[in-house]
């Protein structure tokens, strides 16, 4: 069932997807990231450092700030049932 949902923590850029992918296959690629704590956002592979993941909450807002060192933090409230966090995410990370 699709939830209005809050995610907070940090992104740090290790590289492009292309870079990482290889020879696995979408399902074998999805395994890898989520058994390493990583998103793929815009073509980029980022770790992640969790506050709150897919916390349930029932309001929508979307704060993504870089800080000097490159590191990108973001807070998100979003509906899970039309956009991942990922979805939500690239627009702020072009």
């Amino acid at each position: 069932m699709s939830t209005v949902e809050r995610n907070k923590g940090s992104l740090v850029e290790i590289g492009t997807v292309e870079e990482f992918r290889g020879d696995m296959d979408e399902y074998q690629f999805y395994d890898f990231m989520e058994t390493r704590g990583l998103l793929a956002v815009g073509g980029k592979l980022y770790s992640v450092v969790w506050e709150v993941e897919s916390e349930e909450d029932s309001n929508y807002f979307v704060d993504v700030r870089k800080d000097a060192l490159g590191v990108y933090h973001f807070h998100t409230l979003h509906y899970n049932g039309a956009a991942s966090l990922e979805e939500v995410l690239e627009g702020y990370l072009k």
